[in-house]
């Protein structure tokens, strides 16, 4: 048996949780379409990542816990293969991350107008079952604002900076992507 468990944030204003909690991003109901979106991609993350083969799942997992100012989704994939299934996790919580973005970033913004909220620290646990020893955290480089949505590739640069200190603070191992 392996099971891989990824979880993930995003920051956003508090009244963008507030609309969340009360269904009224006009978009729909925010939680249960990213939660789709997650099970879908950890479904079809052979056909998403380059190389990586299809596995046989037993389970998927998709949870979320909203807080005041972030969401936290996390997602546990199963498989009875020997091979593990952190991509399929990982996969999972950025989908879902990212729906969750896309439905809000109307009513995320910034005093100029811009878009605001963050997505970062997407951590990987990989676990083989019953004997409950883990290995490496895995890391993703984060993701933080959507590139498209930015005001400049300055700003993007000092986000990405942010980001990568949060997770050096956190002892993690950061791996910058090309």
């Amino acid at each position: 048996k392996r099971r891989a468990i990824a979880q993930g944030s995003i920051f956003l204003d508090k009244h963008t949780i507030e609309l969340i909690q009360n269904e009224e991003i006009k978009k729909g109901n925010v939680l249960t379409t990213a939660q789709i979106a997650g099970i879908q991609a950890v479904k079809n993350t052979s056909s998403i990542i380059p190389l990586c083969h299809p596995l046989a799942l037993t389970g998927i997992e998709l949870d979320f816990e909203v807080k005041d100012t972030e969401i936290i989704a996390t997602c546990a994939v199963n498989t009875l293969g020997k091979t593990g299934v952190e991509m399929e996790a990982i996969t999972g919580v950025s989908v879902a991350l990212l729906a969750v973005w896309d439905m809000v970033k109307a009513v995320e913004k910034d005093d100029e107008n811009n878009p605001e909220g963050i997505v970062k620290n997407l951590v990987s646990e990989v676990m083989k079952a019953n004997d409950q020893v883990k290995a490496e955290n895995i890391v993703l480089y984060p993701y933080a604002h959507l590139s498209s949505s930015l005001s400049s590739p300055k700003v993007a640069v000092e986000i990405l900076k942010e980001a990568e200190e949060a997770l050096l603070a956190e002892n993690l191992t950061v791996k910058r992507v090309p």
